[in-house]
């Protein structure tokens, strides 16, 4: 929903006149993002999203890169994204899918997130397209985004949709997390990357409720090893040796510490008090 001057009417998905043809638009981002909100570090990523007919998909362009590695070398690698959200758009169901990794296993919910837009007077260039300033709030985050409507895709980072075109610069009110638009790539036909991404996601996947998240978290943080500890997978040092019990404690003292010292999520509804 948006609203101008307070009053709310429905997002123009008339105006939309690009057709797909069955192919797929990528556009790219930059996120910079505050992991702590305690610290200056800024973590920095490239993300994409694609765009097709019936579907989006937002996700890390770490998979792309590692995909693009392992099809030219023996070795398979992994990926590792530093925002690990992927998010996919249905066009037919009118909600999003979230996928999240978490060591060996993912999950996956199914969300709305509708955000009620208000837009603003103020308008700017970014390159050469002409954007106007929207707000809305989403995860406890006030969130200021510039939209265009020479680009006529109600569509954006993360779950910046329903605008009246496409959103090339979004970022929260404190700047602990910031998209900006790089650049659009075309393809002629469809671009599956569900499948690619779903090579480097865990093993074993579980659908959940949305309000469920939270307490996937925690039991993670509580326990964020059990494959090593049940002995269903190894992990070896540089020298090739096996990781010994003490190191596998150690391993499990590090992680938690990461976690209780990362707490800035994007979606600070998904934020743990960590004991």
């Amino acid at each position: 929903m948006i609203a101008i001057n307070n009053v709310k009417f429905l997002p123009y998905f008339f105006l939309i006149p690009f057709l797909f043809n069955s192919q797929t638009k990528r556009f790219y981002y930059n996120l910079n993002f505050k992991p702590s909100d305690n610290s200056s570090l800024i973590q920095k990523e490239i993300l994409v999203l694609d765009i097709n007919a019936d579907n989006n998909l937002f996700y890390s362009n770490e998979y792309l890169r590692i995909d693009s590695l392992n099809n030219t070398n023996s070795t398979f690698k992994f990926a590792y994204p530093k925002f690990k959200k992927i998010i996919a758009w249905e066009n037919k169901k009118n909600n999003f899918k979230v996928y999240n990794n978490l060591s060996m296993n993912y999950y996956f919910y199914s969300t709305t997130q509708k955000i009620e837009w208000i837009l603003t007077g103020e308008k700017k260039k970014i390159g050469e397209y002409l954007v106007q300033k929207a707000t809305g709030s989403n995860g406890k985050r006030m969130w200021n985004v510039w939209f265009t409507n020479e680009i006529a895709l109600p569509y954006g980072p993360y779950f910046f949709n329903s605008l009246p075109g496409l959103v090339l610069e979004a970022y929260d009110d404190d700047d602990n997390y910031h998209f900006s638009f790089i650049q659009n790539k075309n393809f002629s036909t469809i671009t599956d990357s569900e499948k690619i991404i779903e090579k480097y996601l865990g093993v074993r996947k579980f659908e959940i409720k949305e309000d469920e998240w939270p307490k996937v978290l925690l039991n993670y943080y509580n326990n964020p090893i059990p494959e090593y500890k049940q002995g269903n997978a190894i992990r070896l040092k540089n020298d090739g040796t096996q990781f010994s019990d003490q190191d596998y404690r150690e391993l499990e003292k590090k992680l938690k510490l990461s976690i209780k010292n990362n707490n800035n999520p994007i979606d600070l509804n998904e934020r743990i008090n960590y004991p």
